[in-house]
């Protein structure tokens, strides 16, 4: 197998290749392709959505990423360590959407399968459970909220962790 370093690039076509179905087939343009040292990174958007695939070259972590337009544009959560439970996302992981409407079509990446095969199999549970956000209807989405709220606030406790001892830079003050 090649050196995480030299998939970067290969990712990106696979990328490029398996996700094409979002131009053919649902009317998606090709915003942006980003290769770096530390991440492979291309963007889909259409008139509803931005779908961001991600690829952290450190970590070997994969990400498929759905944000709702508001206004036209891509509103990005601040990503802060600490959120509250009233916060609302425009942006959520398809390993989130899957785990919620159908655990049993997650993707893992298994060395003897594959690369491509990984990737495929993202692209597959991205055209089986997007076309509602490509079309607009996010009504998925305060389930999802939920979800990630649960998960970072099990975390903060796990870590110890509160709103008043989060360390500092972490939490923008109110402007």
């Amino acid at each position: 197998m090649k050196t995480k370093n030299s998939d970067k690039y290969v990712v990106r076509d696979i990328f490029l290749d398996e996700f094409s179905f979002l131009i053919e087939e649902y009317n998606f343009s090709l915003i942006k392709k980003e290769v770096d040292s530390w991440f492979t990174k291309v963007k889909y958007a259409n008139k509803c959505c931005v779908i961001t695939l991600y690829y952290e070259v450190k970590d070997f972590v994969f990400n498929v990423i759905i944000s709702q337009l508001v206004d036209g544009k891509e509103v990005l959560h601040p990503g802060s360590f600490f959120i509250h439970e009233d916060d609302v996302f425009y942006e959520h992981s398809l390993h989130d959407v899957v785990d919620l409407l159908s655990p049993e079509d997650s993707a893992c990446y298994d060395e003897k399968k594959g690369l491509r095969n990984y990737i495929a199999k993202l692209a597959s549970n991205l055209k089986k459970f997007g076309p509602p956000f490509f079309s607009g209807d996010f009504s998925l989405f305060p389930s999802l909220d939920k979800i990630v709220i649960a998960r970072v606030m099990e975390w903060n406790k796990e870590w110890g962790y509160t709103s008043e001892n989060i360390p500092q830079g972490l939490i923008k003050d109110d402007e």
